[in-house]
């Protein structure tokens, strides 16, 4: 069995505030990343990826990111 790591993931209900991403940017071992701020202690987005990924971020709101990944397709993300 091989051992793969996700080169890009997409967090939803992070909960998370600013003071709070570079802990799991460090502990997910993600370097680049995009963080949309909870409210309160609800909602929250997060989309994380490795450095050889090319993300272009199109825009993001408190329940919506959208992402172009090396111009192949576009994610749209949110509650």
């Amino acid at each position: 069995m091989t051992n793969k790591k996700p080169r890009l993931v997409f967090l939803i209900e992070t909960k998370l505030w600013t003071n709070e991403w570079d802990v799991v940017k460090k502990k997910l071992k993600m370097p680049n990343g995009l963080l949309v701020n909870a409210r309160g202690r609800k909602g929250g987005l997060a989309l994380l990826w490795l450095r050889d990924v090319q993300v272009d971020i199109k825009s993001f709101l408190t329940n919506h990111v959208e992402a172009c990944i090396k111009d192949d397709w576009i994610i749209h993300g949110g509650l």
